[in-house]
């Protein structure tokens, strides 16, 4: 019980930082603008220093630990699969959640994305829509297409 509210809280926290305002290419265009390439890098360093705080998130929880294991999971894999996700769409707020990193955090979602991610992109993009309808929905357990 303890593990989930503070596994909430961090996750809660970390996507806010990854969803960023929602004119974050006019803070890269400012920046650029602004601070030149060095601005850029600095944001750059900022998204990757959040991307890791999720990524821990991943690792500390038993659910997704197992999940981790039994795929194999990289954090090469885990980092191009949550670029999958927002390239796909799935870098949106549904219910609460920023589908991307929600994703990667509950076993059930995390499993989802991971076989249909291998089973190659047409299945992974219509996967991505089914899993920010799964948080719109508020839904729990296994996902179905």
């Amino acid at each position: 019980m303890f593990w989930s509210i503070k596994k909430s809280r961090a996750l809660r926290r970390v996507s806010t930082k990854l969803a960023g305002k929602p004119d974050m290419g006019l803070s890269f265009m400012n920046a650029l603008n602004e601070g030149g390439f060095d601005a850029i890098d600095k944001l750059l360093k900022q998204q990757d220093i959040y991307r890791r705080e999720l990524y821990e998130i991943v690792h500390k929880d038993p659910n997704t630990q197992k999940v981790l294991q039994g795929y194999n999971i990289s954090d090469k894999e885990l980092d191009d699969l949550y670029s999958s996700l927002i390239r796909e769409g799935a870098g949106v707020y549904r219910k609460g959640h920023w589908v991307a990193a929600s994703t990667l955090v509950f076993a059930f979602t995390f499993e989802y994305a991971i076989t249909q991610k291998r089973n190659g992109d047409d299945c992974f993009s219509r996967a991505c829509k089914r899993l920010i309808e799964y948080f719109d929905r508020n839904e729990t357990g296994p996902l179905h297409n």
